[in-house]
């Protein structure tokens, strides 16, 4: 506004009042529809004219199928849209409107409360599977499952966020040696070819950010660099859970190790880790809240 330039402060029917975080591919504003004052979460990416329109579509094909979820353990989509350039020479912004959750992540959680216990670990991973397995069967794989991008409501609702969709846009979804997500909880096979994963990657994600929640450790020490990291997650055995937590029961740590399986076809899929959790999910929740309500 002080150099006279007013774009993207007016997107749609939001107006933007506030920067929440950003990336290397994207930016969340805090929004409000203009007549429902209805405070959200707007998720802009620039996109100039080089990428192909296949690719383009896909990400709108995408993000049509991120709006139709409808499941309490997903940040809902409720609008997108697109924003032309001002100028020649300037990207368009492309945007997604979602729920504002308020709550923080897991990893901002974790790192303020330290270690989670079992049950409160295993209630969120619970929670965490079912969004997932919601998105599976609608063939949408996250392929960035980290403590990060799992929410938490103020009611100590776990849901899943950005489902690495302006990660593949800007990536232009087929080059084959691109690594997409965070390399600390990605899974073997993605790490060779993201553009070939599929659900199995996700719950190997999750899998790794349980872990991590639990212990504070990963499941692969961490190498002195991307390539040793990359080395050990795509050849080496990861650690077991009970090893840093003996207090873990023998099916839940038996139950990791199948999640962090090298092989994808080892790895139960997103019903059964739910189920495997449900068993041990106590009621405990973040500090100060109870269960129930968004």
């Amino acid at each position: 506004m002080l150099s006279g330039s007013t774009f993207g402060l007016a997107l749609g029917s939001y107006r933007v009042l506030d920067r929440i975080n950003g990336g290397s591919v994207g930016v969340v504003f805090l929004g409000e529809h203009v007549l429902l004052r209805r405070r959200v979460a707007i998720k802009v990416l620039p996109v100039d004219d080089g990428v192909r329109p296949d690719v383009r579509e896909r990400f709108h094909a995408e993000m049509r199928v991120l709006a139709s979820l409808d499941h309490p353990n997903v940040v809902a989509a409720y609008d997108a849209g697109v924003l032309p350039a001002p100028a020649p020479g300037q990207p368009a912004l492309h945007y997604l409107v979602l729920e504002l959750v308020t709550g923080g992540d897991l990893e901002q959680y974790v790192y303020e409360h330290g270690r989670r216990p079992v049950a409160q670990a295993c209630d969120w991973g619970r929670q965490a599977a079912a969004g997932l397995q919601a998105a599976h069967d609608r063939h949408l794989i996250h392929r960035d499952l980290k403590p990060s991008n799992l929410l938490l409501t103020r009611h100590g609702e776990v849901k899943l966020v950005d489902f690495g969709l302006a990660r593949q846009l800007a990536s232009t979804l087929t080059q084959h040696h691109a690594l997409l997500g965070s390399v600390e909880f990605m899974a073997p096979e993605q790490s060779v070819d993201p553009t070939a994963v599929g659900p199995a990657a996700d719950v190997y994600g999750l899998g790794a950010t349980l872990f991590w929640v639990l212990t504070g450790q990963l499941p692969f020490a961490p190498g002195r660099n991307v390539l040793e990291t990359l080395t050990a997650i795509q050849t080496g055995r990861p650690r077991r859970l009970r090893d840093f937590r003996p207090d873990v029961p023998e099916q839940v740590d038996e139950l990791f190790a199948r999640m962090l399986a090298r092989n994808p076809a080892d790895r139960p899929d997103a019903v059964e880790v739910m189920r495997g959790l449900a068993r041990f999910a106590g009621p405990e929740g973040p500090a100060g809240v109870r269960p129930g309500g968004s």
